[in-house]
């Protein structure tokens, strides 16, 4: 008899152990490398009831970072049902054990002793799991056993393995985990404004039906829309969790289109200051995906590119300077939409607030949007083929073309991102390098906007290079690993991932 099954399966299985009056325990988790921790926690679990079943968290759900998870999915389950303790092991196709709770209904929910100081856990996911346990009847238990970090035991045999343990090893030996989380933990008292124009991405996905019958036109019907914020409310929605006051300045349309569903999916602690452009719509960035391999196939822009006109400049000249005053640093999302002019530059640059910036090359303003109106900003975060078209050099190295734009921006500091080869960043004469730390890339769009968001707040605190680099790529390869910007990168997660892939 196997003992690996379906949800499905095994909640039959465990209601005609019911009838019999056993008693079922449930442990949940990763168990990516069994070791004694593991083997001695599951025996002492066996001990509240007589079934005890193991779930593991499918592969895709796993956030520990890029070499995670260290086995499959399947290979987790094989390894666990070979041990006598266990009594079946099923798969939960979530990020928590929520759902498995759930549809199972175990009298005992078991975790290890990490999980008796309930506020160490900085996902809150403990929470949501003992909420379901006790609303389906049963409780939740913790065993007292000797614990081993399966993530300590990954990264030490891994050391050095990759250039992102390399890399890893490097950050930790400059600082611990406790000393980076001191470190996001002092950016709640920044007070940020956001200066860029709000975009709203708008995803139908599609089932391909093929080529037209008449016409050599691809034929496909839409199955599913799903729309995000995006532009400068993903950067506001990013930076939203690591500083209590953040502020936005935008644009929504002449006729306030979208600004419901702005204020439903914008974070609450995130003030808003829009004015209406005249004769343009709010910017709606619809792309048509075929839902197979989740390729773009066409985008659809609702958007005008016009400069504001005077009557929005004087509305936003205002607005801005007022504003200006009552934050520590001013992050610019420049999408070459039309907000930005050269007057309202010169305010920010003459106002000597720190600023940094991101100006984005896109299909609607490529040829002609550069980054010649803004000079003397902390910062700028740029991708090498932005960077490239800047200079309309193709062939100088990413450093060299960097240190030009430092000379031509006065700005100290140039991040560049360059995609599956990672990021750089140039201050004064320095160079450092880091790699890429995604996963698996699901969705490019948007991993700019978290990139600038989580480097503005190391810029302005001067944190250490190779630091600030580290704490951008984790927070751009959260974004990549999920459609758009639809989960939008949390203080908590980012010192989760850190206390995985860092031995200290």
């Amino acid at each position: 008899m196997s003992k690996i099954l379906s949800l499905e399966d095994l909640k039959k299985k465990l209601d005609l152990f019911r009838q019999k009056k056993k008693r079922v325990v449930l442990c949940h988790g990763v168990f990516d490398l069994v070791h004694p921790g593991h083997i001695n926690h599951f025996k002492s679990a066996k001990k509240f009831g007589d079934i005890l079943v193991v779930s593991i968290t499918a592969d895709h759900f796993i956030n520990k970072g890029h070499n995670r998870p260290l086995f499959n999915s399947e290979n987790r389950k094989k390894i666990l049902s070979e041990m006598t303790v266990i009594d079946f092991v099923c798969e939960s196709q979530s990020i928590d054990a929520v759902s498995t709770i759930e549809k199972l209904k175990p009298d005992i929910y078991c975790k290890g002793p990490d999980f008796k100081n309930k506020k160490k856990d900085l996902t809150k996911k403990i929470q949501k799991e003992i909420k379901a346990i006790k609303k389906v009847g049963g409780k939740f238990k913790t065993t007292s056993d000797q614990t081993f970090s399966s993530s300590k035991i990954i990264n030490t045999i891994n050391k050095d393995l990759t250039i992102q343990d390399k890399f890893l090893s490097k950050v930790n030996k400059k600082f611990t985990k406790d000393k980076i989380y001191k470190i996001l933990d002092s950016f709640t008292k920044l007070k940020i404004l956001v200066l860029g124009e709000s975009i709203i991405d708008e995803y139908v996905f599609c089932e391909t039906l093929g080529k037209s019958g008449k016409e050599p036109v691809l034929t496909m019907r839409p199955y599913d829309t799903k729309r995000f914020l995006g532009g400068s409310l993903a950067v506001c929605n990013h930076l939203s969790t690591f500083c209590k006051k953040v502020s936005l300045i935008s644009y929504l349309g002449e006729k306030n289109e979208e600004h419901n569903f702005i204020k439903k999916n914008l974070s609450k602690n995130i003030s808003t200051h829009f004015i209406n452009k005249v004769n343009s719509p709010t910017i709606v960035k619809k792309r048509f995906i075929e839902g197979v391999n989740k390729i773009k196939v066409l985008g659809i822009y609702s958007i005008n590119d016009d400069l504001v006109n005077n009557r929005n400049e004087v509305k936003l000249y205002n607005l801005i300077k007022k504003k200006i005053k009552e934050h520590d640093l001013i992050i610019i999302c420049d999408y070459g939409h039309g907000l930005i002019n050269k007057k309202i530059s010169n305010l920010i640059i003459n106002s000597k607030k720190p600023y940094t910036l991101n100006a984005q090359i896109n299909s609607s303003n490529t040829g002609h949007h550069t980054l010649d109106k803004f000079s003397k900003m902390q910062g700028i975060v740029i991708n090498a083929n932005e960077l490239r078209h800047e200079f309309r050099d193709n062939s100088s190295s990413i450093a060299e073309l960097a240190k030009k734009l430092q000379k031509k921006a006065k700005t100290q500091n140039i991040l560049v991102t360059s995609g599956s080869d990672g990021a750089s960043l140039i201050y004064r004469n320095e160079v450092h390098n880091a790699p890429a730390f995604a996963k698996q890339v699901v969705d490019k769009i948007g991993a700019g906007d978290s990139m600038l968001a989580l480097v503005s707040l190391c810029i302005k605190k001067d944190i250490d290079k190779d630091l600030t680099l580290y704490l951008g790529s984790l927070a751009s390869a959260h974004t990549v690993e999920n459609v758009s910007n639809s989960s939008p990168i949390d203080k908590n997660y980012i010192k989760k991932i850190i206390s995985h892939q860092l031995l200290n």
